[in-house]
């Protein structure tokens, strides 16, 4: 399979399915807020002044522990942050990084990752966990909670980790934050769908006792014999990508450059990258959309609808569309050169679409698009600019170069 399929095969299943996969976990000993933590042993942990830790000693302290594994690229993009909150309060809180992965894992993976490196961002971290796992089971990483005096205060998303957030829990012994429950499958405004009800559209903001749910899952409800419809707690901007992924296989990924935005404040409907935390944007911003229904039609005109509804609803205009844009072409060249030293970091790629796939996926550059149709295989290695990477492409007869194309856009327009 060629990379660039594998990669929108990703983001499709993404968009389409990506709350499916919800494998069965034992939940018969968690630890709900409010419940005290029981005596615990001591577990191996890497990072920290020795060797071992014993929770049960910090008793009369507030612990944070913070669940993740090497997989979780979020989780890896918060620690820089996470070790300054540490550092900035001290002694008040401890703060413990938690993961199954075995110790040697862990280590290897430390030892290997330049980010973390740079930033000398390492945290205490438990490893080869699988007590505080069950105490505190989760479907997705990161997963936070908060122990405050031996008493679980909050579980609850890594955006908490915050001084403000420490300060109030210390202040007060109590902590308001979003709740973070991966196991809720309740769908909002269900329980009013009795056997009169014919059909509905419910358009709500954030509900923080639903689980976010993307893609456009359709269950029938086996009391009333109804089709729910729904997107649960998404970005709008988020929700209307995934919509129109299921009217048409995406080909590309909607990066800003493909984006024409007309509204006030595109904050409202988008996450911005490190302004504060995804989470505790959606609880001011995200959206939940459900339609109720007899019959139901398959996903595309369910999805076409759903479009239709939002855009009422939210009083927007959102569309797709063509306009000339600055973007990237790789072209043909004459002739090829001399193979330049592969750097360290690369990769090997099928076709040059493979190559302007990722120049998309980096979010470093304007929309690529390949005017090349080379179909072959290219070894490249690490790039931090357009000029080393065409320092690569020369062997293989291509450039990459900044120019003007119609390309296909979302606009995105308020109506009032």
């Amino acid at each position: 399979m060629k990379i660039v399929q594998l990669i929108i095969a990703v983001f499709v299943s993404i968009y389409t399915a990506q709350a499916q996969h919800k494998k069965n976990i034992d939940r018969s000993w968690e630890l709900a807020v409010g419940s005290e933590l029981p005596r615990l042993p001591i577990m191996d942990v890497l990072n920290d002044k020795t060797d071992k830790v014993d929770l049960n000693k910090f008793k009369d302290r507030l612990v944070i522990l913070d669940f993740w594994d090497t997989s979780c690229v979020t989780c890896i993009e918060l620690m820089p942050d996470v070790k300054k909150v540490q550092e900035q309060m001290g002694d008040k809180v401890k703060i413990l990084m938690v993961t199954a992965q075995s110790k040697q894992a862990i280590q290897k993976f430390f030892r290997n990752n330049g980010y973390l490196k740079e930033r000398n961002a390492f945290l205490p971290s438990i490893v080869g966990d699988s007590l505080l796992h069950r105490y505190f089971p989760h479907r997705g990483v990161p997963h936070t909670v908060f122990i405050y005096k031996g008493t679980v205060k909050a579980v609850t998303y890594a955006d908490y980790i915050k001084p403000e957030f420490i300060n109030q829990l210390i202040a007060t012994g109590k902590l308001d934050v979003q709740v973070k429950n991966d196991f809720n499958d309740r769908v909002v405004g269900q329980e009013p769908t009795g056997e009169n009800v014919i059909g509905r559209v419910l358009v709500t903001g954030f509900q923080p006792e639903l689980a976010a749910d993307g893609g456009l899952p359709i269950t029938q409800d086996p009391n009333t014999g109804n089709f729910i419809c729904r997107i649960n707690n998404a970005e709008t901007l988020g929700a209307y990508q995934r919509l129109f992924a299921q009217l048409e296989k995406p080909k590309f990924l909607w990066i800003p450059g493909r984006i024409i935005w007309k509204v006030k404040d595109k904050n409202k409907y988008r996450y911005q990258e490190g302004s504060g935390g995804r989470n505790l944007w959606k609880s001011k911003h995200a959206i939940c959309y459900q339609r109720i229904s007899r019959d139901t039609l398959p996903k595309a005109a369910m999805a076409e609808m759903a479009i239709q509804d939002l855009n009422f609803f939210l009083g927007l205009n959102v569309y797709k569309s063509r306009a000339v844009q600055d973007v990237i072409v790789i072209k043909k060249v004459e002739g090829k050169q001399q193979k330049v030293a592969a750097k360290a970091g690369g990769q090997t790629v099928e076709g040059a679409e493979s190559v302007a796939f990722l120049l998309d996926l980096s979010g470093l550059y304007p929309p690529t698009i390949d005017e090349s149709g080379y179909k072959g295989v290219l070894e490249l290695g690490a790039y931090d600019s357009l000029e080393a990477l065409n320092e690569q492409l020369a062997y293989y007869g291509l450039q990459a170069v900044m120019d003007r194309r119609e390309i296909e856009v979302m606009v995105f327009e308020e109506r009032r």
